[in-house]
């Protein structure tokens, strides 16, 4: 990268960091035109803003500190500098993965060898998801700017990481790079921390996709990780447990984030019918529309034989379920009467296979 653009890129940043909303719309093309289409430009949901505007306020203070210290910052600034990161609950469809990969967009272009951290509960759903939301902001990027787009200029994405195209050959992949991080899902707990350990960089920051699902235990090396100068923790969940790390975030933890709570029905990006639909299927007391539309955790059903975290765990458990030829298939039959529909299940091994 030449000093100039360098130099120019260091004063912009400036810009960006103090109006994100603004960096959204050069850096990514939110809010403009695409080039060769007639479709309208697409913008952010209110939330989905302010989300952004409170995540780079808290950059901010933590950028103020690290240059003039703790006796210049305004009171604000000083509760927001000792703060871990952004802690976002919602319902379902109100665009909380758009939201990471934006931030981690502009965290990856607003600082020099800035380093990105992906988390997820599986690498599989990391890919699924919020990799392929990222390379759709980046292709935005290029429909609306074409070779004059910044993340064009200077970004280059490979199958797990996305890295600085102007840094040295021998420091390619190694510094200014966004990368997926994985951990052993069959590991003892140590091994699995151990995994996550060894990110360090001034300018760092955690992206946490789906956190309710990552063990608890992966978060201790990661919070005691966060020693540099701007690193911070961006984590986003649809609360499908009443217990667990991410949901600390939101209660007893709140204190150390700046936590957003987003409620499906004040989304313009999920319908009406969307909810209702939910309401009418599930009812307005039932933990789905809880959990789906309202972004609130399962309230536990006194006198469940099977608590919902369990039915939850099981559901993600299930595709990695391998089941041996061998296994036997069993069926178990709930007959009803009265008028009642009949129930037969069919398993092999621990794998239901059907109903």
């Amino acid at each position: 990268m030449d000093k100039e653009f360098l130099d120019w890129l260091t004063k912009r940043r400036n810009t960006w960091i103090f109006d994100p909303i603004l960096g959204c719309e050069e850096i990514i093309g939110i809010g403009r035109k695409k080039q060769k289409s007639d479709e309208p430009p697409i913008d952010l949901d209110p939330l989905q803003k302010k989300v952004i505007i409170d995540f780079f306020e808290l950059v901010r203070a933590k950028d103020k500190k690290s240059m003039w210290g703790v006796d210049e910052l305004n009171s604000r600034e000083k509760e927001l500098y000792k703060k871990i990161g952004c802690s976002v609950q919602s319902g379902k469809g109100v665009g909380k993965t758009a939201l990471a990969a934006i931030i981690g967009l502009l965290f990856l272009v607003c600082f020099k060898d800035a380093r990105v951290v992906i988390l997820g509960p599986k690498y599989d759903q990391i890919k699924a998801n919020l990799w392929p939301e990222i390379s759709k902001w980046i292709g935005h990027s290029i429909d609306v700017y074409g070779e004059q787009s910044l993340l064009n200029q200077i970004l280059e994405t490979q199958a797990d990481q996305i890295h600085c195209k102007h840094v040295s050959k021998a420091e390619l992949g190694k510094r200014w790079r966004a990368f997926i991080q994985t951990f052993p899902k069959n590991a003892d707990i140590e091994t699995q921390k151990t995994s996550v350990h060894g990110n360090h960089d001034d300018n760092m920051l955690f992206l946490i996709d789906e956190a309710s699902g990552v063990p608890d235990h992966i978060f201790e090396p990661i919070e005691t990780t966060l020693t540099g100068k701007i690193n911070l923790v961006f984590s986003i969940f649809n609360p499908n447990r009443n217990s667990g790390w991410a949901l600390e975030t939101q209660g007893k933890m709140k204190e150390l984030w700046v936590t957003h709570h987003i409620d499906a029905r004040k989304s313009t990006l999920v319908t009406e019918e969307q909810i209702e639909y939910l309401r009418e299927k599930y009812g307005a007391d039932s933990n789905k529309y809880r959990v789906s539309v309202l972004g609130l955790p399962p309230i536990a059903e006194e006198g469940a034989l099977i608590p919902w975290e369990w039915i939850q765990a099981a559901k993600e458990r299930y595709h990695e379920l391998i089941v041996g030829e061998d296994e036997p298939l069993l069926f178990g039959g709930d007959i009803g009467g009265g008028g009642d529909r009949s129930m037969l299940l069919r398993r092999q091994g621990m794998k239901v296979l059907g109903f």
